[in-house]
């Protein structure tokens, strides 16, 4: 007969708590009111410290949670016992595959506060105006990989360690899977930015010695770049000196014998997403017969000492996802344009020219790869968009 008392009054717990949190979806209210009370505590509000409706967060941000409760007085995790550990999981989609992340609670709102040099009292959602905090803390520090178009609140749970006799909690999971309880929505992007398409603005056709062809890689996000190496600087002269690539200055290697170089952003992007790299045709450089211009498989853009990194959270690209030949958003897909490189005389210094030094005694090995016999142009010197016709012949 006790058990079955202990079951009806389980079960009438968790209507109850259900139907309240139904009706508390929507945390419009700005003033934090807590008030005493001896009932069974369990959170009836979450609430993102600082966060503006619609923000996104990404590597480097640390969200925190508040679990808000209606009573006063509340007792810190660390107050009760080193056993107190309240946990919430939140939907999202990590790195390691998961769908799911757990969220351990802050000891105390006062270490939270110290850690992260904020004042919880500061947001009037969060002021107890003098009195004792009424919520807990749980950050969620964004790592790469992590994503979510709205971060969701899975389940909280308060284990049996945390009663006390100053308070008494539900040692139950009565968030329900689809809610709206956390206030405001915001999102998580810290995924990893792939390539997505490459491609030229050239006309298709037979291009040769002294023409220009662009080649623009598009990002899923926006990227930005380390500073191109100038013109002027020692490592630029040094390395058209001895006919190579100066250090710092991405670059693909195509399968006509030769490399694109890093310009800059595509001219008139209206975003950050598109790279612009330069290919100058040079003498004895030509496409393989019956073969188009394309990057060969397992090739991609060498950093060749330099970086290119999500803009929003400085995590380096997957460079690894350069499209193969032929396959979708590759240089060479079917809907791309033909372009073929005719051969012009013969290529000097030979491909893998390779000098013991360059002057001023720099080892050729750490400071710059071979290239052609045309010296490099100064990064952002030429025009990024289109490039010249094809030649006839």
């Amino acid at each position: 007969r006790h058990m079955r008392w202990v079951g009806t009054l389980a079960l009438f717990a968790a209507l109850y708590f259900r139907q309240l949190f139904a009706d508390t979806c929507s945390l419009s209210s700005v003033v934090n009111s807590c008030r005493a009370s001896k009932s069974l505590l369990y959170p009836t509000s979450f609430i993102i410290f600082g966060a503006n409706e619609g923000q996104s967060f990404t590597v480097g941000n640390t969200i925190l949670i508040a679990a808000v409760f209606s009573t006063c007085g509340l007792p810190q995790p660390d107050e009760v016992s080193g056993a107190c550990k309240p946990t919430m999981s939140v939907a999202m989609r990590s790195q390691d595959g998961s769908k799911c992340l757990v969220l351990n609670a802050s000891r105390t709102v006062t270490a939270a506060e110290n850690l992260y040099h904020v004042s919880f009292r500061s947001s009037p959602a969060l002021d107890t105006l003098g009195r004792s905090y009424n919520y807990w803390i749980f950050p969620l520090a964004v790592q790469p990989g992590m994503f979510t178009s709205r971060l969701k609140i899975n389940g909280f749970l308060i284990p049996p360690s945390c009663n006390s006799k100053n308070a008494t909690f539900i040692n139950l999971d009565f968030i329900p899977r689809l809610n709206t309880l956390l206030y405001p929505n915001v999102s998580i992007d810290a995924s990893t930015v792939t390539i997505r398409n490459v491609y030229t603005g050239n006309p298709p056709g037979m291009y040769t010695a002294g023409d220009l062809i662009t080649i623009v890689v598009e990002f899923s996000r926006d990227v930005s770049f380390t500073e191109l190496p100038s013109v002027y600087s020692d490592v630029y002269q040094h390395a058209n000196a001895s006919y190579k690539l100066p250090v710092g200055l991405p670059y693909i290697e195509l399968n006509s014998l030769s490399y694109a170089t890093l310009r800059g952003y595509e001219a008139g992007s209206v975003n950050h997403r598109k790279l612009s790299f330069l290919y100058r045709v040079s003498t004895g450089e030509y496409t393989p017969v019956g073969g188009r211009l394309e990057i060969p498989d397992g090739n991609t853009i060498v950093l060749n000492s330099a970086n290119i990194v999500a803009e929003d959270s400085g995590v380096p690209v997957d460079l690894t996802s350069m499209p193969g030949p032929g396959t979708v958003g590759s240089l060479s897909s079917a809907h791309a344009p033909v372009i073929t490189v005719n051969k012009t005389g013969e290529k000097f210094p030979p491909h893998g020219y390779n000098p013991s030094a360059l002057p001023g005694g720099i080892s050729a090995a750490d400071d710059a790869v071979p290239t052609t016999t045309t010296p490099a142009p100064e990064p952002g010197g030429e025009e990024t968009s289109g490039g010249a016709s094809p030649s006839t012949g």
